[in-house]
């Protein structure tokens, strides 16, 4: 999958974490994967991924499933209700 974000080859990095280093082709992959789940299942998706690569991978898979994506400004009980 190309999506014409970045320049930079697919096994730069893309993320680093406590686990090591996450790749474009590693995300662009997750990101594919996701997308694929959520067709045609998800009328909305709420992102509350906390972690940087876990937020960036969902919000690209609910643009690439063209799935509504809601960002609330946090998490609290009443927030979500």
């Amino acid at each position: 999958m190309n999506l014409g974000l970045t320049n930079a080859g697919p096994d730069r990095t893309a993320f680093l974490h406590e686990e090591g280093a996450l790749s474009h082709r590693t995300l662009l992959g997750s990101v594919a994967s996701i997308a694929t789940q959520l067709r045609g299942r998800a009328a909305h998706v709420i992102n509350l991924c906390q972690q940087r690569q876990h937020f960036t991978a969902a919000f690209g898979a609910a643009l690439v499933a063209d799935a509504p994506n809601l960002l609330p400004p946090n998490q609290q009980p009443q927030t979500l209700a």
